[in-house]
């Protein structure tokens, strides 16, 4: 009776070196990817934004049509064309129903809570032609509302 010296086949050497390499490929990335930190999901909201006239001038109205639970208009910024404006100044929690406006003061755009407001303060319009109107999430920067209104 012959003897072979060899302890495992060829073949199952390389089938075990192949499954422990696999099991270590599967174990350093569920390590890897447990690091990373989880991002939450953008929370949906839906706003009808329209064009007034206050004074001759063109301003925006902004009107929240549903918004999730919680959320509070510091974390939010308006972004109307180029520029980005805080919603601090509407304050508090977003509810359906609320209602701000945007105008120019001459320098920049501005958000008031009142027309009354709008129109003892506005001196040029919020732009011209087909303006992009962007609502984001500060936290996670990202676009929770976007539309575009034409201001012709």
């Amino acid at each position: 009776m012959l003897r072979d010296k060899r302890a495992v086949s060829p073949v199952v050497g390389v089938i075990l070196m192949v499954a422990i390499t696999i099991v270590l490929a599967a174990t350093i990335y569920i390590w890897i990817t447990s690091m990373q930190p989880k991002q939450e999901a953008s929370p949906a909201m839906s706003l009808t934004v329209s064009v007034i006239e206050a004074n001759g001038h063109k301003a925006l109205r902004v009107s929240v049509n549903s918004a999730p639970q919680n959320m509070q208009w510091d974390k939010l910024e308006l972004m109307v064309g180029e520029d980005r404006i805080s919603c601090s100044a509407v304050g508090g929690t977003v509810r359906a129903g609320d209602t701000f406006y945007v105008y120019s003061d001459g320098n920049t755009l501005k958000i008031a809570k009142t027309l009354d407001e709008v129109k003892d303060n506005i001196k040029e319009d919020v732009g011209s032609g087909n303006i992009t109107v962007k609502l984001i999430d500060t936290q996670s920067n990202t676009v929770i509302y976007q539309t575009v209104v034409s201001l012709s």
